[in-house]
């Protein structure tokens, strides 16, 4: 299952700002490998693509029309964002196309990102690497076996930190597996396109083996602008205070401390082990802050509850 419900939806503004309501309207909706998966309609749009198979285990994806004080909206529901099969990856992107009597026919292409379930116990292979420094729509991870050519495709993320579940026989194995990360654009020669542009990352890719379970918790630094300069760097670390910390089966090293960036959007993120008790601290916001990882496979830290901290690791 998916551990957060995320909302996909498409506002049509008018010179003032005010979402429109429109007379048809369809929803081209595409998975990370740039598949066609649904294509919903509303209204009165037409001629519409042929209806995709419905996944046999849910209803086919619907349009609803909404309004809140911003005028109209759309929001497409009902996406089996649990079937791997369907959405192998953690992006998704939809080709709004709308009709209107009164208004100008468009479209618009938006790309939207979701948390598949990934992180697990038993022996995963935690993969971490810097984060890109230029727009992105998320990641795309390969890997391969000692002695094989070509790298396969094994999942998506949109933060720089992903599982690895894939059984390899043996331990042994597992540690020789080399990755490669590509940072995934979107294609602008074709606006409408749900294609995507790969660029190969050169940053240093880390990968450790854990049979802990992992939580991904993330958060996003900017100024007063709402921009990020892409230098802080928060710290993730069990304070010495809170030892000697089990967890399980484990015991927890004290101040040793995970180190993270934040991407040019001011967002950042870090494998935690659920349950340990850990401080973040972001010394560019005067921030610290000591909680205990949820027992999800993701977390954004606007949403955990912990206690504030004096700065004390300061950079």
């Amino acid at each position: 299952m998916v551990d957060f419900t995320p909302s996909f939806t498409l506002r049509i503004r008018d010179d003032a700002g005010v979402g429109q309501a429109v007379d048809g309207l369809e929803a081209e909706v595409y998975n990370q490998l740039s598949e066609l998966v649904y294509a919903p309609t509303f209204g009165t749009y037409s001629p519409g693509l042929s209806p995709i198979p419905s996944s046999p285990t849910s209803p086919y994806p619907s349009i609803s029309e909404l309004s809140d004080a911003e005028g109209t909206y759309y929001e497409v529901t009902g996406l089996e964002l649990s079937d791997s099969d369907l959405f192998p990856g953690a992006l998704l992107s939809i080709r709004w196309t709308w009709q209107d009597a009164t208004l100008a026919d468009g479209s618009s292409w938006n790309a939207y990102s979701f948390y598949p379930l990934q992180a697990r116990p038993a022996t995963s292979t935690v993969v971490t690497w810097e984060p890109a420094t230029v727009p992105i729509t998320g990641y795309q991870i390969e890997s391969r076996a000692p002695g094989v050519t070509d790298y396969t495709i094994i999942g998506f993320s949109v933060w720089p930190v992903f599982v690895d579940v894939t059984d390899y026989g043996t331990a042994g194995a597992a540690q020789n597996v080399e990755y490669r990360i590509s940072r995934l654009e979107q294609d602008l020669s074709s606006p409408s396109s749900a294609e995507f542009d790969t660029q190969v990352l050169t940053s240093t890719v880390a990968a450790y083996r854990t049979e802990e379970p992992i939580c991904v918790v993330s958060g996003r630094l900017v100024d007063v602008t709402g921009q990020s300069d892409g230098i802080a760097r928060p710290l993730f670390y069990v304070h010495d205070k809170d030892t000697p910390l089990l967890v399980r089966q484990s015991l927890f090293k004290e101040h040793r401390a995970f180190v993270t960036t934040v991407d040019e959007n001011g967002v950042f993120a870090a494998p935690l082990v659920r349950g340990a008790l850990v401080t973040l601290e972001i010394a560019a916001a005067g921030y610290a802050l000591k909680f205990v990882v949820p027992d999800a496979a993701h977390a954004d830290i606007s949403s955990i509850s912990g206690t504030q901290q004096n700065m004390r690791r300061a950079e």
